[in-house]
């Protein structure tokens, strides 16, 4: 490890402030402490100093802010986070590394990263931008407009910023993080997915926390047997995990859960209903977890929002051998009658494709999942609730279709499906009837 005590004072006070956590790379370590430290230091590849699998891409998703004291530009690290984005050459890097036969050197192809440019860089900062960089005594805070942002990128590297300069400095949600429209797996209500829908949920994180469906107790017991071991103690990402209804589940079945979620109003629902559970922003498309660290990756209603020409791999890189990649969505029985005729009343109303009346085949699921090739098991486990028909209403309200449709749509579609509803349902009660389709591939 490097010597803190070369950084100054404050860097080896939270190194050795009791409760401190420290991430696991042998050269570029962080220390944190507080609540949310295991989530910031936690999943730190050796082959990612300052990237997007490395501390200082989870302060930034956390909407951290840097304070300068006594330091100028020239060492803000924060810049190095950008030069993973752009992106810069990759390079072998060695460090030590301690071993039970002692210490042997490790290398590892990393980014080229270099503070050669930053003293210009914070300096363009502060020379003339509106609401940028200000000084405040010993310290100063950092704010740049987004398209500034550009510009200096690419003035300063000399290229296109590709996906990354904006979401180098800003706060995940805004500019970045949202699931591929490329993905090429089916969406819930049918169609391809895009970046819109993906987004959508965030303005209404409330809404789905109370109306979604759960899932059945069946289901997990499922899992288990297809992953062949219990969940108590197992370690499990949960990606996608919107407001945290499948995380708690698998907490009730002793499973060591941290949750990967890209979106700013589904992670702040999430933190509220589930403080003590670790959460960090990202996406199925570049996972921020270590190789090899956790036996199950789960995504409940989630992996159609992913681009599975990128979201297999890294599923891959991060299971366990032996670990187990599983996929789930509460898909409506559309052999219910009254849920068959409401299907096409949805989709007639939102212009999307209705869902199919059969089930795809078991080779047809692993292909639009993405996982031809796979050693991959498929499962259906049948399973209903009763609501309330608001509640019901809110339900099918929260999914994807209507957020994208705005409000003036959605209130004249839940006028007339509650009138249809109460005939089917005079006593206000709905029954729904789900088909949980799921699918595991094992490592």
């Amino acid at each position: 490890m490097v010597p803190t005590h070369i950084g100054g004072r404050i860097p080896e006070t939270v190194r050795t402030w009791p409760g401190a956590l420290r991430s696991a790379h042998p050269q570029t370590s962080f220390a944190a402490i507080g609540a949310g430290a295991f989530a910031i230091v936690d999943g730190h590849a050796p082959d990612c100093r300052l990237g997007e699998r490395s501390p200082l891409a989870r302060l930034e998703e956390a909407g951290a802010r840097i304070l300068l004291l006594g330091a100028g530009f020239d060492s803000c690290t924060a810049f190095q986070l950008a030069e993973y984005r752009i992106p810069a050459p990759r390079v072998d890097v060695s460090f030590a590394v301690m071993t039970p036969d002692g210490r042997r050197w490790h290398t590892v192809r990393d980014t080229s990263i270099s503070e050669e440019r930053f003293a210009e860089l914070g300096a363009a900062f502060r020379d003339g931008t509106p609401g940028g960089a200000r000084p405040g005594g010993r310290g100063r805070r950092t704010a740049v407009r987004p398209g500034r942002r550009r510009r200096l990128c690419r003035r300063l590297a000399g290229r296109t910023p590709a996906q990354g300069w904006v979401r180098a400095v800003n706060p995940a949600g805004e500019h970045g993080g949202s699931p591929s429209p490329r993905g090429r797996s089916r969406g819930e209500d049918g169609e391809m997915t895009t970046t819109t829908r993906a987004h959508s949920f965030n303005r209404a994180a409330a809404q789905y926390a109370a109306s979604r469906p759960s899932y059945p107790p069946a289901l997990f017991d499922t899992v288990e047997e297809l992953m062949g071991r219990s969940l108590a103690g197992a370690r499990v990402a949960d990606v996608g995990a919107g407001t945290g209804i499948a995380t708690a589940l698998l907490r009730e079945r002793g499973a060591e859960v941290v949750a990967v979620e890209p979106g700013d109003g589904m992670a702040a629902q999430f933190r509220t209903a589930l403080p003590g559970v670790p959460i960090v922003r990202g996406d199925g498309d570049a996972l921020p977890l270590a190789t090899a660290s956790v036996d199950l990756i789960t995504y409940a209603q989630a992996w159609h929002w992913t681009d599975t020409a990128r979201s297999v791999p890294e599923a891959l890189r991060v299971l366990r051998h032996g670990g187990a990649l599983a996929l789930w969505w509460n898909i409506a029985a559309t052999d219910v009658p009254w849920i068959s005729a409401q299907s096409e009343r949805i989709a007639h109303h939102c212009g999307v494709t209705p869902p199919p009346t059969t089930r795809t085949d078991d080779r047809g699921a692993a292909r639009l999942a993405g996982l031809e090739g796979l050693r991959l098991t498929r499962r259906q486990v049948r399973w209903s609730r009763t609501v309330s028909l608001d509640l019901h209403l809110s339900n099918i309200s929260s999914h994807s279709a209507f957020l994208v449709l705005g409000e003036p749509g959605t209130r004249a579609f839940l006028a007339e499906e509650r009138t249809h509803l109460r005939d089917v349902f005079p006593d206000g009660e709905v029954e729904e009837s789900y088909e949980v389709d799921l699918l595991v591939v094992r490592r």
